[in-house]
């Protein structure tokens, strides 16, 4: 009961947090991700679901999307492939204001469209790169291809 009624109100967070986001600074980077992830469903809960035989014990995939902004770190190999100290002495960059959905009812383009969704309540008027991660799932490509030219990106 208590995760239902806080459940009402999480939409309204997300939506206010967008709308009062600091303006992303000259050079950052928007950065999109998405992933599958299999979960398992209550046995009351399975009746009309298939397992895939690779998958034993998922019922069902839950597709999760993130966006967050970095500035870019210059770096050489040897600064990523180094040990503790020096990586110390050049270090990476550091995500910010991160946006994680996860969602198991929607199929993946409509959830890779809300990560784009949170990406222009960021940028707006598309002035800043954008990168996606994905692993390689043809659908989440296909999906990603099919808003970035549906947005002109």
């Amino acid at each position: 009961m208590l995760a239902a009624d806080l459940a009402r109100w999480v939409g309204d967070f997300y939506d206010h947090r967008a709308a009062h986001a600091d303006r992303l600074a000259d050079g950052d980077v928007l950065m999109m991700q998405a992933d599958g992830k299999g979960i398992a469903l209550r046995p009351e809960h399975r009746a009309g679901t298939r397992t895939d035989a690779a998958h034993p014990g998922i019922e069902k995939m839950a597709e999760i999307v993130a966006v967050a902004a970095f500035t870019p770190a210059v770096r050489e190999p040897a600064d990523i492939a180094a040990p503790p100290a020096r990586r110390t002495q050049h270090p990476g960059p550091v995500a910010r204001d991160k946006w994680v959905s996860a969602l198991i009812t929607d199929d993946i383009p409509a959830v890779i469209g809300r990560a784009f969704d949170e990406a222009d309540l960021r940028d707006p008027h598309h002035v800043h790169q954008r990168v996606f991660l994905v692993d390689g799932n043809k659908q989440q490509i296909t999906a990603i291809a099919e808003h970035a030219k549906k947005r002109g990106l």
